[in-house]
């Protein structure tokens, strides 16, 4: 998703769940119209309550309540000083920002599945050439021919 897009997204549509005993009652309310103005005033320098959480694991805590942001994260990979660690952000710009130092690599997690091994009847294949796709309901998968 891009900055357009999170700006478009309300900031109480954000998953929210109680993760301890101690929560308070109600779901706190988060100071922002829209997700990317709460990520965008995240993801700065300094010593900003939440960001460790929302980097690593692409949640944000506050009074016993954990709201999931992975869903508008993107995952990178970053490289910095010969140690690659794994990073949740809206973009690579407010990696950027967020972190100290100097980042050698910066690549996004491509998360497209590779070396897979599909058995295709001899029916399945014909279908296949003749019309170059072949879908299976049961398993939500499709094949192109290319």
């Amino acid at each position: 998703m891009n900055k357009k897009d999170l700006e478009k997204i309300p900031i109480s549509e954000v998953k929210a769940y109680q993760f301890s005993d101690t929560a308070i009652e109600e779901k706190p309310v988060l100071n922002a119209k829209n997700v990317w103005e709460f990520l965008e005033g995240k993801y700065q320098l300094g010593c900003i309550f939440g960001l460790d959480n929302l980097k690593q694991y692409g949640v944000y805590n506050i009074h016993g309540w954990q709201f999931n942001f992975r869903p508008y994260l993107k995952k990178f990979y970053i490289k910095q000083y010969d140690f690659v660690t794994t990073e949740y952000a809206p973009n690579k710009t407010l990696i950027r920002k967020s972190t100290y130092g100097v980042i050698q690599n910066i690549t996004e997690v491509n998360h497209k599945l590779t070396g897979i091994n599909i058995n295709i009847t001899k029916s399945d294949m014909e279908s296949l050439k003749r019309n170059k796709t072949l879908h299976w309901k049961q398993h939500n998968i499709t094949l192109n021919l290319i």
